[in-house]
């Protein structure tokens, strides 16, 4: 079963494996209605996104209010429309929605095979129409499409998920004493991993023979590298605004205070990560200045 909210279950409803519904994460003992919701896929897997459709607030949105029933066709007024996050690629796929429950805003797409079929990381934008085809609101998602061997392409595309937090040791809530619960969600994974590859594309020197996308970037180590890079920027900006020493009863409550360790860690992956970058990207310009001239032969 799936719920609409990360520990409770106010809302209810059985799924396969292939559907895929972002977990509102939570922290401080609430939930992070707010946050950007991800989904996590295996490339060329059928996969379809199942999520209610919330408000600014994080509520979810009463679909009959819009005109909307429950349906158990798909409606050309929902439109996804899924492209890749980088926004390298400029390729759009569409998708219609299904109504599972207009009262509480769930709604359910098959996530197009273009994306599905190559691993990277998508930006899923959910439209909701009028009978007059007037865009009323939308609700954007991160789609983490992972690499597998069941492609032809499983050498592109990012790190598993798995693989990122194996390597900063968030692989399991266990691993994570003081929190109780895993510390990064997919949506910051999928956002660092995508900045990563952004970054690559605008540091110096730029190359128009290397630009990438999430789809195509080819450097394993540096891209993991990254990664841990924007997850621990992250962290310390988390940890540091939310440091508060307390003491109360002779006992001082300072579990917070650890935004000076992420930072140490930040610095020392971004010396080694911009070393990295230097180095491939000046190793790439001095291959583009050989060539051969005339008949080899």
């Amino acid at each position: 079963m799936a719920d609409f909210v990360s520990h409770g279950t106010a809302i209810t409803w059985p799924v396969g494996l292939n559907v895929h519904t972002p977990v509102i994460s939570s922290l401080f003992g609430g939930d992070l209605l707010q946050r950007k919701r991800a989904i996590g896929i295996r490339q060329t897997t059928k996969s379809s996104l199942k999520a209610h459709l919330l408000d600014g607030s994080g509520n979810p949105v009463d679909l009959i209010y819009y005109g909307f029933t429950t349906s158990t066709t798909a409606t050309e007024l929902i439109v996804a429309k899924v492209r890749e996050a980088s926004l390298v690629d400029s390729t759009v796929y569409s998708a219609y929605a299904t109504v599972v429950d207009a009262t509480t805003g769930l709604i359910e797409f098959d996530i197009p095979e273009g994306a599905r079929d190559v691993a990277g990381v998508y930006l899923a934008e959910v439209g909701v129409f009028d009978t007059s085809s007037n865009l009323l609101f939308t609700n954007e998602y991160y789609i983490y499409v992972e690499p597998s061997a069941w492609s032809a392409t499983q050498y592109l595309g990012p790190p598993t998920l798995d693989e990122i937090r194996l390597s900063i040791r968030d692989s399991d809530a266990n691993e994570n004493e003081l929190l109780g619960q895993l510390d990064f969600d997919v949506a910051e994974i999928a956002s660092a991993v995508t900045r990563t590859v952004r970054y690559w594309n605008v540091a110096p020197p730029v190359l128009r023979v290397a630009i990438y996308s999430t789809r195509t970037f080819p450097f394993r180590d540096i891209w993991l590298e990254g990664a841990q890079l924007n997850l621990f920027a992250m962290a310390e900006e988390g940890y540091r605004r939310n440091f508060l020493k307390a003491a109360a009863g002779g006992t001082v409550t300072d579990d917070r205070n650890r935004h000076r360790e992420y930072n140490v860690a930040y610095r020392e992956h971004l010396a080694r990560f911009n070393d990295s970058i230097t180095r491939e990207k000046v190793s790439i310009n001095l291959s583009q200045c050989f060539g051969v001239l005339g008949n080899p032969h």
